[in-house]
């Protein structure tokens, strides 16, 4: 799957992505209905399957192909076709990036760009999880990183970040697959701007 390039995956490959990361989309819908954001803005979109829960939906991936089969399946919805971090004005109530920021140079950048979104609520995730090691591993692949964050270096980045308490953000760890005997996880990160939203859908279901 991931020695596909970007531009032929197909609708069925993202599929599997889904099926692969169940936990964590049945959990953000359990989020979404709960806390209510009116919309969301989504980097990496894919298959855009959160598109219905909100009244306004902006989707931006590379796959133009995808993105016409999600206006013509779901008509609703922004579809955009670009890279996220050379777009400006991006708003939305809940930010969103599923196995997007190892893809990025470095998480700070991708953070950095995430946090001037005027969003209520964001959730990303670290698709490997973070390790808990101090070195930290990266190369190009192609176009795009591939990194592996340490849990430590995020943690510390984020506690210097948002100072005084005046954001709320956790960090949990998440069954990845299910097929597997061994249990994988990845990390997710969830951020609250409002101080007030629900976030116990995460904790009952993290590992």
């Amino acid at each position: 799957m991931t020695a596909k390039p970007w531009n032929e995956i197909t609708r069925e490959d993202y599929l599997r992505m889904i099926d692969r990361h169940w936990p964590f989309w049945l959990t953000l819908a359990e989020f979404i209905l709960v806390n209510k954001p009116r919309s969301i803005v989504e980097i990496g979109c894919g298959l855009g399957p959160m598109c219905y829960l909100v009244d306004e939906y902006t989707g931006i991936d590379l796959n133009q192909t995808v993105l016409t089969n999600n206006e013509l399946f779901y008509r609703r919805g922004k579809w955009i076709q670009g890279d996220w971090l050379e777009m400006e004005g991006l708003e939305g109530e809940l930010f969103l990036a599923s196995s997007m920021i190892e893809h990025a140079e470095t998480f700070q950048l991708f953070l950095e760009k995430a946090l001037r979104v005027p969003f209520k609520y964001a959730v990303m995730t670290f698709h490997k999880g973070l390790r808990e090691k101090e070195q930290l591993e990266r190369h190009p692949t192609g176009p795009f990183w591939e990194n592996y964050y340490s849990r430590a270096d995020v943690e510390a980045w984020l506690s210097s970040r948002f100072k005084f308490g005046s954001v709320r953000w956790v960090l949990y760890d998440f069954p990845f697959s299910r097929r597997r005997r061994q249990i994988q996880r990845e990390s997710i990160l969830v951020i609250d701007r409002t101080g007030v939203g629900q976030l116990d859908m995460f904790s009952k279901r993290a590992l």
